[in-house]
Order: C-alpha cells, then sequence, then structure tokens
C-alpha cells in the first residue's frame, strides 16, 4: 500500500501563543481587587461621625464637666484631651479609662490622666480644676472613647471621631504639666466672672433703653389726640422726662458695652498666653 505524500496547495496559518483577551480581563480584574482592597486608603469614608458630649457640659452628682479642647499630633502618634471640672465639694471624684472604636481598651500604660490644681470657683463657693488625659494614637481607629465615672453614681462617654481631630504639635506631658497653669487660669476665671457680670449689666441697660422708647413713642401717639392744653402740657413733661431718662440709660448703655468689649479683649488675650504656653 502506498501513501500519498503530497501537500496540500492550501497555506499553512500559525495561531499567535499570546492570548490578548484573556490577559486584558485578568488585568481589569486585578485592578479592581486591588481597588477594593485599598478603598479606605483613597476613598471618602462614609462612616457615621462619631461626635458625642463634646460641645455640651456632663453633668455628675455636685459635679460639671466640660470638654474644652482635643487635639493629635500625627507624627508623634499623639493625642490629648482637655476637661474643665466645676464642683462643688472637693471630696469629689473621677475615674477615667479609654477605649477605641467602641471595642478596644486601651492598657493602663498607653494614657495617663494630669490633674491640674483644685482653684476657687470666681462664681461661686465651689472649685474648678483643668484636667487633661494624654494618649498614645491607635492604628487606623475611627474614633477615641473617654469613659468619665463617678463612684455610685453614673457614668459618661466623650467620643471624638478621627476626622474631627484638631492637629498640633504635641510633646509628652508630665504628672505635674497642668499645674503650670494655676496662675493664668487664676486670671481667667477672674476676668471670665468681670465678662459675666458686664454682659448681663449690659443685657439690663439695653433692656431699659428699649422699654423707655417704646413708653416714649406711645406716649407721643396719644399726644396727637390730647386737646385740653393743660392735659398736653402734663403730658408733654412726663415725655420730657422719659427722653431725659433715655438719654441717661444711653449713655449707660455705651459705657458698659465698652466696658465689655475691653474685658472679652483682655480675656482672649489670656487665652492667647496660655495657648502659647502649651
Amino acid at each position: 500500500m502506498k501513501l500519498d505524500m503530497r501537500m496540500s496547495d492550501r497555506p499553512i496559518r500559525i495561531k499567535k501563543g499570546t492570548n490578548w483577551k484573556t490577559i486584558v480581563i485578568s488585568m481589569i480584574f486585578l485592578i479592581v481587587a486591588v481597588a477594593c482592597a485599598t478603598s479606605k486608603y483613597w476613598a471618602p469614608d462614609d462612616r457615621e461621625i462619631m461626635m458625642y458630649n463634646t460641645d455640651n457640659d456632663i453633668t455628675f452628682r455636685n459635679m460639671k464637666v466640660n470638654l474644652t479642647d482635643y487635639r493629635v499630633d500625627l507624627d508623634k502618634g499623639l493625642g490629648e484631651i482637655t476637661l474643665l471640672i466645676d464642683q462643688t465639694l472637693i471630696e469629689d471624684r473621677l475615674s477615667y479609662e479609654m477605649e477605641y472604636d467602641g471595642t478596644y481598651a486601651y492598657q493602663d500604660g498607653s494614657y495617663k490622666v494630669i490633674e491640674g490644681s483644685m482653684l476657687p470657683n470666681a462664681d461661686s463657693d465651689g472649685y474648678v480644676q483643668e484636667v487633661m488625659i494624654q494618649y498614645s494614637l491607635p492604628d487606623d481607629y475611627w474614633y477615641i472613647s473617654l469613659k468619665l465615672s463617678q463612684e455610685e453614681n453614673k457614668t459618661e462617654e466623650i467620643k471624638i471621631d478621627y476626622r474631627k481631630q484638631k492637629k498640633s504639635i504635641l510633646t509628652d506631658k508630665g504628672d505635674d504639666y497642668m499645674k503650670n497653669f494655676d496662675e493664668i487660669n487664676l486670671k481667667l476665671i477672674t476676668q471670665e466672672k468681670t465678662v459675666s457680670e458686664l454682659t448681663e449689666i449690659t443685657t439690663g441697660y439695653r433692656s431699659s433703653v428699649d422699654e423707655l422708647q417704646k413708653k416714649i413713642d406711645a406716649e407721643e401717639t396719644k399726644l396727637k389726640i390730647i386737646t385740653d392744653k393743660k392735659m398736653l402740657e402734663e403730658k408733654q413733661k412726663v415725655i420730657d422726662n422719659d427722653k431725659k431718662a433715655l438719654e441717661a440709660a444711653q449713655q449707660n448703655l455705651s459705657e458698659k458695652q465698652k466696658a465689655l468689649k475691653e474685658a472679652e479683649k483682655a480675656l482672649g488675650e489670656l487665652y492667647d498666653e496660655k495657648e502659647k504656653q502649651r
């Protein structure tokens, strides 16, 4: 039997070895996978902003706590929370615990409580104290929680979202750091009392001016319909006296407004001085 060894006249086609369609699909899949895995580093964080008890007073038995400052140093991995405590009895105390993301508790060595001196309150018979909590920043956290507890009473919590933290340059603070501010804090307490008193006095004078002006306007309206000459003269005297009282009240208001403006300026300068000391 003979084999037919003749070649066919049809051209021979050699297929290319690279499957570009498969490579492109694989690359797209890889890019999507990497984008999904790293999205938290470049995509906007759409989680809820966790801020709680940051702009209101927190009340305990015979005690009121106000958050006055919170800031972080990202380069050093440090954070600070500053509280102002207003209390009636010096024996009342708070304890502090920290955690982050509502789950992870801080160890004792990763934060410290730095207490200032108990200073007399200018507005009452109680005391005020400034307290700073300095802590280590956790990696990739959502929010910091500071828990304040008063024995046999209750526990309150402050939450600060990482997106709302104030960026600053911080240093590791010693145990007596807050006591360095005793002198300026006493000045601030006194100046804040002055501003508060002047604000109250100014508000009183402003109310007097408004009431006198309304009274004069009403009396002058009535004056237009009075025909009796004697009665007209008597009403005019009342109005003239009221106008003199209005002028005096306006003068007092102007003086107190000026004093208030100066007191507020002095208070702002004290806060600036304290900020420089930080």
